[in-house]
């Protein structure tokens, strides 16, 4: 398999968390930086107690407040929930935390382990387990499952999700009186575990940590001391007050706190005592757009109670950095580095976002003429009605605004204007609201406000969104078409916009309200979105569909500029430009050549976990979705797949058509998307794939694509 080095990615940080003041401290608050109300999240400056660098000239930093439109426009949606949750595990002025790779806390049912990596928990009424992964492969599958390694039992009956953000969740198990015992901070990124004691409480703590020895212990500071075991393949090692560790009891006073965490591969655990002696309170994520330089920068600040040094572990796509000489942790995305510091900052290339495919005009004659004549009949062939529901609904109105694009490009003036017509039309439901004729006994093409989730659903929901599964593949489509309606027909823009800004709020609101949480669906650190609204999965969240998720940001970032907001721009960029870097190093072009990855056998990865990859999709075994559902829907902004070498992507799609180099017969699913791919292999792919795209049967165009774009994308790749 063709394997492609690894891109720099984007810098991550956070916020939220309630503080512990040393070791010994307070438990934290109730509420989350990015839960407990519309000034959440709108933090900056390092968790150190630095300032933060001056941005370059000419970069933008990503927006920290919500602006008052946003919750006007919210607000102006009625109100309904359309399937309440099962499970509400919350804290007091807690928002659900949907689509997080904690959400399963809070919303499904107990004991499904969550992966905060570098590590992995299962948390119960009664228990807090946590465990290093064992990265192992099969041919369609690389996994990291789950296994109790170390367990901290509590004599509680119940727990609760008390505060959250983007980086870290904290669980408060309670007596039957509802009292907290005990508050347990998970953290990304983070080695560690911090557990604090609410009162004074006698825990459990196993198998078998003995307290090592002063004399083998000299980085312990004074009043604690340090335990390890050894579990498995690796060391496991508490610090924990002097004196409190009792066999397998640990007692806690009020505001005392323990610190778990696993060695690195083949490091003494005592390495990390001096990180670990300044335990993580709060996380913030920051970051900017530096068109300038060509970059979009994260960075992640992991707050601790003294202001002392933490340590911090980086995914392969976030790149090197200084300082990572603490070891290394496997994991499912390949080797952690584990870096000295209470922050960690990288870059990632910005992509463009473009609302129509560059290179149409620098097209001959008779190649404009023969898209021109398949966009007229890709016109004919749109049917009157449009589904209603909020993702074949918004799928076809994308399909719409690009052959709207597209005849604009060609200079076709009927051709444009019949598009531009059929797509206000289209548009133009979704816009009134749900009213008498779109009610909630079933009415279609309109949005409400569910303050059970706090967040925007479509009245006919698809695929689970009424549990807010996939919004931003939904409303990437919806933002995408209002985008390109709104650059041919400026003075459709103001119409369109309080709907806009309600779509976008619910996925990428800049900061959590009280009506929608921050940036719903993507996880900074990461770099990508989730796809699951409530994660009841034992192997965490997941994302299937990479380019869905991609085309999302682009929507974004294109209404953003042609509605002249800034803000929702520079967001959709920041998000563009890191969920593009994942695409490719997690999804489309992973490097599998890792311990652990030997025997997957594919070229690319399907679906990610938290806690596996998978060579599966959730509606298709055939090769051919495989990599489909990393293509569609093969949007003007999709060039990060060129970044691929030639040899990989005549791979994907051999691949995708089980050894086959042309289209097989019956034709499998995604061909159309397969062939548009394929011709970025170079001029002479392009060539065979523009035949074979001629010969495709029309049943085999996928909904948000046509034959004219097919065709459009082909030839001018053929150019390149």
């Amino acid at each position: 398999m063709t394997r492609r080095r690894p891109t720099r990615g984007v810098l991550l940080g956070s916020a939220v968390l309630a503080a512990v003041l040393g070791l010994v401290g307070c438990v934290p608050g109730s509420g989350s930086g990015s839960s407990a109300g519309p000034d959440a999240g709108s933090e900056t400056g390092s968790g150190s107690g630095s300032g933060e660098d001056p941005l370059p000239a000419g970069a933008t930093a990503l927006p920290t407040e919500a602006p008052p439109s946003q919750a006007e426009a919210i607000a102006a949606l009625p109100s309904s929930t359309l399937s309440a949750p099962e499970i509400l595990r919350l804290g007091d002025g807690v928002l659900p935390p949907t689509n997080r790779w904690f959400s399963s806390l809070a919303l499904s049912e107990e004991s499904l382990p969550v992966f905060p990596l570098p590590l992995s928990a299962r948390v119960s009424s009664t228990e807090v387990a946590i465990g290093l992964p064992d990265v192992a492969s099969t041919a369609a599958v690389i996994t990291g499952a789950h296994v109790d390694r170390v367990v901290l039992d509590v004599p509680a009956s119940s727990f609760i999700v008390g505060a959250w953000d983007e980086l870290s969740v904290r669980v408060d198990h309670l007596d039957d009186a509802g009292t907290p015992l005990t508050s347990t901070l998970l953290t990304e990124g983070s080695p560690f575990v911090v557990v604090t004691a609410a009162r004074s409480v006698t825990l459990g703590l196993g198998p078998d940590l003995a307290p090592v020895a002063a004399s083998d212990a000299a980085e312990v500071p004074d009043g604690l001391e340090l335990a390890t075991t050894a579990v498995a393949t690796h060391t496991y090692a508490a610090l924990l007050p002097a004196g409190s560790l009792d066999g397998d009891a640990l007692t806690l006073e009020a505001g005392q706190v323990a610190v778990l965490w696993a060695a690195p591969d083949g490091t003494d655990p005592a390495g990390l005592v001096p990180a670990a002696s300044h335990p993580v309170t709060d996380t913030r994520v920051t970051g900017a757009v530096d068109p300038g330089a060509g970059v979009a920068t994260t960075t992640l600040t992991y707050e601790t109670a003294d202001g002392g040094a933490s340590a911090v572990a980086r995914l392969p796509h976030q790149g090197a950095a200084d300082d990572c000489d603490l070891g290394t942790y496997a994991s499912v995305l390949g080797p952690l580095s584990v870096c000295s510091g209470s922050t960690s900052t990288w870059t990632v290339p910005l992509r463009e976002a473009r609302t129509s495919l560059a290179g149409v005009d620098a097209l001959g004659g008779e190649e404009r003429a023969e898209i021109a004549a398949a966009l007229a009949e890709d016109l004919a062939a749109t049917p009157d009605v449009l589904p209603g529901d909020s993702y074949f609904g918004t799928k076809a109105l994308y399909r719409l605004s690009m052959l709207a694009s597209l005849a604009d490009d060609l200079g076709e003036g009927d051709l444009r204007d019949d598009a531009v017509a059929r797509l206000t039309a289209g548009i133009e439901p979704w816009l009134t609201g749900c009213g008498a004729e779109s009610s909630s006994a079933g009415g279609e093409r309109c949005f409400v406000h569910d303050e059970a989730w706090h967040g925007v659903v479509g009245q006919a929901p698809s695929f689970g969104s009424e549990e807010f599964n996939d919004h931003h593949f939904h409303y990437g489509y919806l933002l995408y078409a209002a985008a390109v309606l709104g650059e041919l027909d400026p003075a459709r823009v103001p119409e369109m916009a309080p709907t806009m800004e309600a779509l976008a709020a619910d996925v990428a609101s800049p900061a959590t309200t009280d009506q929608v949480p921050v940036r719903r669906v993507f996880d900074p650190y990461r770099g990508h979105s989730w796809a699951s609204g409530p994660s009841p999965f034992a192997d965490g969240n997941n994302q299937e569909s990479s380019s869905e998720a991609v085309t999302a940001w682009a929507g974004l970032e294109l209404w953003g500029r042609v509605s002249d907001r800034s803000d929702l721009a520079t967001t959709g960029a920041w998000l563009l430009a890191g969920e593009a870097t994942s695409a490719l190093d997690y999804w489309m072009d992973p490097d599998l050549d890792q311990p652990g990855m030997e025997a997957f056998s594919h070229e690319i990865v399907a679906m990610n976990w938290g806690g596996k990859r998978d060579w599966a999709t959730w509606f298709s075994p055939e090769s051919s979705a495989m990599a489909g559902i990393q293509l569609l829907p093969m949007s003007p902004s999709q060039d990060y797949l060129a970044d691929s070498d030639a040899t990989h992507v005549e791979a994907i799609v051999r691949e995708a058509w089980d050894g086959s180099d042309t289209v097989p017969a019956p034709v499998p699913q995604f061909s159309d998307y397969l062939l548009a791919y394929r011709a970025m292999a170079g001029p002479e792919a392009a060539a065979q794939a523009l035949e074979e795209a001629r010969a495709l049967p029309d049943d085999a165009i996928d909904g948000a694509f046509s034959r004219s774009a097919l065709l459009a994308r082909i030839m001018v790749a053929a150019q390149r």
